[in-house]
């Protein structure tokens, strides 16, 4: 499959209902077409064919290329519930999240709250949360104040606290595996479990409606209860059909029920307890959750997007239109025009139903704005994303990044650099943002620094902020006790900057400035080494400085004044470099390459690492890099080095690495007279 980027998809379609990604593609130059015969990939591009082997089995390095979900996790985005502009989010992963709908097109992250156990669902009622949270039961959460939610009470429940529904003062809870529970709640501070039963199956939705609960249930299809006595819930009916009933939604004695696997069904529900089928639809995928309004309802059809149906003839319920979302579609609900989709993996997304036969994405929150740059402490990530702020990942699994929250201000993010239980964010024509990350599931705004121009990056220690400004130059803030006090400024226009024990290394188009912060607050010269062809990126360790001037990196000894003790050539130019221990990572815009620096006067070209996505940054951290440059993180665990040794004129002893990942690996061969070959799929790592 050639997609729109220009990227090729090797797909394993031996289960034609769920295909699989196994490798991926992507040329330096446009491709027009594509053809597949046996292991050969023929790509044609404007001046030649390209022939690929892709017999062999792709190492999987990165999360590059797997399917939606499997590489960046943009949320387990469960059920919303909107009131008054704003939407209550439950979120699998990461507790609740409260979005401002004023923008009904750009939802705003107002704050998030991280609960004990993992949210299934949220009803919301005069500032009070109440949320399904499964093995923690029922949270009850004050969210009169949306910036700042606060826990009221808890109460544990049997099963999995799955789907709330309130009705006056009592609260009806689908417990998955432990039936459902009704609750008293007109004391939210003292809630009391009135009565519950346990279902054979999995509760996993309810509705109420005129003293009858209805149940969804995935072994035993749609139960009815009579509630009329919320002390004694009793059995009264029941829909059977062998498919597991996921979600229902009751009017006018209409039942709709959506099976997992077996689309909705339509149900005559006048009498509950012998309730009738009228109608049957299959929906594409798997249908899991309802939205009904007017005569239309709205179907999530997990990997399938969302749906759009006809009711207004319920004998004869039709399919009007279709949007496949990036992830998997749980819960939705409508509000106007528009849908919101609860999109599993995919974040939310905002679709446009105005024309109910072409649904499509309109906006949302998540994947709005490029990565521009990501700092990583501890377990999470912190991503610069352009007009979406500062956002955070889980990093406990390196190669699939989970969102947990995120926070917007002035400007837009462009850099970030952490410290302790703060983050500094460059935000171009909003200066230098501070923000509170003591809680990595709710981060906050503190405050700015606003600069004269635009700031385009920036790093910090315990006491001081060092940013650079297009008008000021290079600005010193105090950032004690989280103010943002201007202490001095040096006019000077640099690309880059790395701070090591308290001297800043700048790479300007003359070369390399070292200053530092004297005891009167002001900065001063160091020393200098100057670059005929400037300096562009630059960083370092504690005893070299490494500096990207074109397509060259330059290995300066830091010993005062900086001295130069080797170089190595970069096909392509360089887009930022990162150094860890004996490993010198540089970028260039569709490739990572590894520069074994053992020998710092005579640096190696050690492994290189065709990317698929555009790099602008990258951040070294526990072994894993984190790569800038798309709408997503990028993550890849860099192979560790080959030992080698020359034996004779012609042949090339070298032992393997015991960790290296299963698949095929190229060999690249690099000669003393700057020549090099590459032997394709030279290596095979295979299970004994």
């Amino acid at each position: 499959v050639l997609n729109d980027a220009g990227i090729v998809f090797l797909l394993d379609a031996s289960n034609p209902v769920e295909p699989t990604t196994t490798t991926s593609y992507r040329s330096d130059n446009p491709l027009l077409d594509i053809a597949l015969h046996q292991n050969q990939l023929f790509a044609l591009t404007k001046n030649e064919i390209q022939i690929i082997d892709v017999s062999a089995e792709t190492p999987q390095l990165s999360n590059e290329g797997l399917d939606f979900g499997q590489g960046v996790n943009l949320g387990g985005e469960r059920r919303v519930f909107i009131h008054n502009q704003l939407a209550y989010v439950a979120d699998w992963f990461s507790g609740i999240h409260i979005y401002d709908l004023s923008r009904p097109r750009q939802p705003e992250l107002l704050s998030s709250f991280h609960t004990p156990g993992s949210p299934k669902g949220i009803v919301v009622r005069d500032g009070v949360a109440f949320v399904a949270d499964d093995d923690h039961g029922l949270q009850i959460i004050d969210v009169s104040d949306p910036v700042n939610p606060t826990q009221i009470s808890t109460l544990l429940t049997q099963g999995l606290a799955y789907t709330p529904r309130l009705l006056g003062d009592l609260l009806y809870l689908a417990s998955h595996r432990g039936g459902f529970q009704i609750i008293d709640v007109s004391d939210v501070r003292q809630p009391k479990l009135v009565s519950e039963y346990d279902t054979d199956g999995k509760a996993w939705s309810m509705e109420v409606h005129d003293n009858i609960a209805y149940i969804a249930d995935d072994d035993t299809g749609l139960l009815m209860f009579d509630v009329s006595d919320p002390a004694k819930p009793v059995l009264i009916g029941q829909y059977v059909t062998g498919a597991a009933a996921e979600e229902v939604t009751i009017r006018d004695g209409i039942a709709f029920v959506a099976f997992f696997d077996d689309g909705l069904h339509i149900l005559d529900i006048a009498d509950p307890r012998q309730p009738k089928l009228i109608s049957k639809l299959a929906i594409p995928g798997n249908a899991r959750g309802l939205d009904l309004i007017g005569h239309k309802l709205y179907v999530a059809g997990w990997l399938s997007g969302v749906h759009v149906v006809d009711v207004s003839n319920i004998k004869r319920p039709k399919l009007l239109g279709s949007h496949d979302t990036r992830g998997a579609s749980w819960g939705l609900k409508v509000e106007g025009q528009l849908l919101y989709a609860m999109d599993w993996w995919g974040g939310i997304c905002v679709i446009d139903v105005a024309d109910p036969s072409q649904p499509k994405a309109v906006g949302g929150y998540h994947n709005r704005g490029q990565v521009n740059h990501i700092a990583a402490q501890g377990n999470y990530t912190f991503v610069a994303q352009g007009s979406n702020g500062l956002q955070v990942f889980d990093i406990n699994n390196p190669l699939n990044p989970t969102w947990t929250t995120g926070v917007s201000f002035p400007g837009q993010a462009r850099q970030v650099a952490v410290h302790g239980q703060r983050a500094y964010v460059a935000a171009g024509d909003g200066g230098m943002a501070i923000v509170d990350i003591s809680n990595p599931f709710n981060v906050r705004w503190l405050g700015s620094y606003d600069s004269l121009g635009e700031t385009s990056a920036v790093t910090a220690d315990a006491k001081h902020a060092y940013l650079l400004d297009s008008r000021e130059g290079l600005v010193a803030i105090d950032i004690a006790k989280d103010k943002s006090r201007k202490l001095a400024s040096l006019d000077i226009q640099a690309n880059d900057l790395w701070l090591h024990d308290g001297l800043l290394y700048l790479a300007t188009d003359q070369g390399v400035e070292v200053v530092r912060l004297n005891k009167n607050q002001q900065f001063e010269s160091v020393t200098r080494f100057k670059i005929d062809t400037g300096a562009q990126q630059i960083t370092g360790d504690d005893q070299h400085v490494y500096v990207s001037s074109g397509h060259t990196v330059l290995n300066l000894k830091r010993k005062q004044p900086l001295q130069r003790l080797g170089q190595i050539k970069i096909n392509g130019q360089i887009s930022d470099l990162q150094t860890n221990e004996s490993q010198l990572l540089v970028s260039t815009d569709n490739t990572l390459f590894s520069i074994d620096n053992h020998d710092i006067n005579t640096p190696l070209l050690a492994n290189r690492y065709p990317l698929l996505a555009s790099s602008l940054a990258i951040t070294q951290h526990r072994g894993v890099v984190y790569i800038s440059g798309e709408e997503t993180i990028t993550a890849l665990r860099p192979m560790p080095n080959l030992q080698q040794q020359t034996q004779g004129l012609a042949e090339i002893q070298f032992s393997l690495p015991g960790n290296l990942g299963i698949g095929s690996y190229n060999l690249n061969i690099q000669h003393k007279d700057g020549t090099a070959e590459t032997i394709n799929n030279a290596i095979h790592v295979e299970m004994p």
